[in-house]
């Protein structure tokens, strides 16, 4: 199945592909452009670890390569998260507080809290070592692979993720404004953009957009202090 959706192989069009888990339900659960939706996904969370690396290495003010590498988690395995309440524990969490419910450890409400807030304090370390896990695993590399090369292919990629979601927000947001259908119901410019508002004035997509030049600038940044 891997090696399919690897080469794009357009048989996959024509499986019958199945999720576990996705409906409280008997019948089955179909996935849809699975193709499209396997390389997206990809980009995703490789998006997703590159952009914790590039915090962490802000947030740490690291000025160099070797620097970096001696505050990543190359240890780090992926593990799996549940959503307990609102907050993600990791299920290895998970599964103590409940074998030290059962035998007594944990004895009152209070100490419950006290465990969920241990594990509120431990989670940006968690998110970290998850991250590059992830990121190490679905670019299939080792860490001893990871070096300045691959990293700043990575960064490269990040930046161009970042900008495709960008334009994806702007043009969902931009329907509404130019779909002709929508806009017979207005007689004027004018009283469209006084119901939706002007789309170069969007609260969230220049929210986003901010976000993207921060993220690019720090991404670049990196590329030049550690001489990538």
């Amino acid at each position: 199945g891997e090696r399919l959706l690897e080469e794009r192989n357009s048989i996959v069009d024509e499986l019958e592909i199945l999720a576990e888990g996705f409906e409280n339900s008997r019948r089955k659960t179909k996935l849809i452009k699975v193709l499209p939706a396997y390389g997206i996904f990809k980009e995703l969370i490789s998006y997703y670890g590159v952009s914790q690396l590039v915090n962490l290495a802000v947030e740490k003010k690291i000025n160099s390569w070797k620097d970096f590498l001696q505050i990543l988690p190359l240890r780090a395995k992926r593990s799996s998260w549940v959503n307990v309440g609102g907050q993600l524990l990791p299920r290895a969490s998970l599964d103590t507080m409940v074998k030290q419910l059962h035998s007594g450890k944990i004895k009152s409400w209070n100490e419950v809290h006290a465990f969920y807030q241990k594990n509120g304090d431990l989670y940006k370390d968690q998110k970290l070592q998850h991250a590059f896990a992830s990121l190490l695993e679905i670019n299939k590399l080792t860490p001893s692979k990871f070096n300045r090369k691959v990293f700043k292919k990575l960064l490269e990629q990040a930046i161009a993720t970042r900008e495709w979601m960008l334009k994806a927000i702007y043009d969902s947001r931009a329907k509404d404004h130019h779909n002709e259908f929508r806009r017979m119901v207005y007689e004027t410019q004018e009283q469209m953009d006084k119901v939706l508002g002007k789309l170069d004035e969007n609260t969230f997509i220049n929210q986003q957009e901010m976000e993207f030049q921060q993220f690019k600038s720090q991404a670049n940044n990196l590329i030049r202090l550690f001489k990538l």
